[in-house]
């Protein structure tokens, strides 16, 4: 199975992903996502998830970008790859009719986050229909774990997806999140040297 996502095809939606939050499109290149760059998903008290099992669920956010899942992408070395990955499910969720649009929120430190704490803000970027989290390490402070659990509940009835540099998407969710999530994807520490153009 092979995944191929080329964000140079957004076309006329680039500008609503870049008002809607979407992050360093132009920088992004095209790839084939395959088992050769993905790691499998350990946890001491969890079977691991082997690559083609991630990549058969991470096809299903493409193919179904509604719902109430939640996917945790976590990278070693090439975040833009995560990036790529997110902005492609967020592409797809724009190119189906109907529903409301993805939003993209980079987590910062700090106590506050507009987007959890002010009603304003909410109601002024509209509906969200797709929850993309971005901005998170393994180092990352009590108070940016602490919103992105905020956030993940608050936006629970709806996709959401999470990347995470530096960590097992598994890993991080069960040990920093205290929390399962529905799918996860593991971009190997390769990705960047096997990342191959379309």
């Amino acid at each position: 199975m092979q995944i191929e996502i080329d964000l140079s095809n957004a076309g006329a939606l680039t500008n609503l992903m870049v008002n809607r939050g979407a992050r360093d499109l132009s920088r992004q290149s095209p790839v084939k996502l395959d088992e050769s760059l993905i790691l499998p998903c350990l946890h001491e008290k969890r079977k691991p998830i082997p690559p083609a099992y991630q990549l058969s669920q991470v096809a299903k956010c493409f193919s179904e970008p509604r719902g109430n899942w939640w996917l945790t992408i976590g990278t070693m070395y090439d975040e833009d790859l995560a990036l790529t990955i997110a902005n492609g499910i967020m592409l797809q969720a724009m190119s189906l009719q109907g529903g409301n649009p993805p939003f993209m929120w980079p987590l910062y430190g700090g106590t506050y986050d507009k987007l959890r704490d002010k009603e304003e803000f909410r109601q002024g970027i509209g509906g969200v229909g797709l929850l993309l989290l971005t901005n998170l390490a393994e180092n990352s402070s009590r108070e940016k774990l602490e919103k992105a659990r905020d956030l993940l509940a608050m936006y629970g009835h709806i996709p959401r997806v999470l990347v995470v540099s530096g960590a097992d998407p598994l890993a991080f969710s069960l040990n920093q999140l205290h929390a399962t999530p529905t799918r996860v994807l593991y971009v190997g520490r390769n990705a960047k040297a096997k990342r191959r153009q379309i």
